[in-house]
């Protein structure tokens, strides 16, 4: 179903984000560390930009690929609290409990809405 690689997209996305996020904090000087810390050597230097440079990358065709999936839901299809939880669970990737605090509603509830879009 179109809905769940939506949502795995969406998941690998935030991952990857979160992974070139961490290498440009990931040279930060602590200073309030006693230990002694090392810049990284020159080749090892070189392939993390090229990793960095990789993802950024894949980071742009993943994001694209995400929004034209996204584009090719046909929301006509659905109420208002479906395309509610699409947006949040799928297009969004929330959990479950995120989605029922987010529509203030029950755990039992969005199941059923899942269940009826699913079909």
């Amino acid at each position: 179903m179109i809905l769940d690689d939506i949502r795995e997209l969406k998941k690998d996305i935030d991952e990857l984000k979160m992974k070139i996020d961490a290498f440009t904090t990931a040279g930060a000087i602590r200073y309030d560390k006693e230990c002694v810390q090392t810049s990284p050597s020159g080749d090892s230097l070189e392939k993390m930009i090229i990793r960095l440079i990789e993802d950024k990358d894949n980071l742009e065709h993943l994001i694209k690929e995400y929004q034209y999936m996204c584009s090719k839901v046909n929301f006509a299809l659905y109420t208002i609290r479906q395309q509610e939880f699409i947006r949040l669970y799928y297009f969004q990737a929330y959990s479950m409990k995120q989605c029922c605090h987010e529509m203030r509603t029950t755990y039992n509830n969005l199941c059923n809405i899942k269940k009826r879009i699913e079909c």
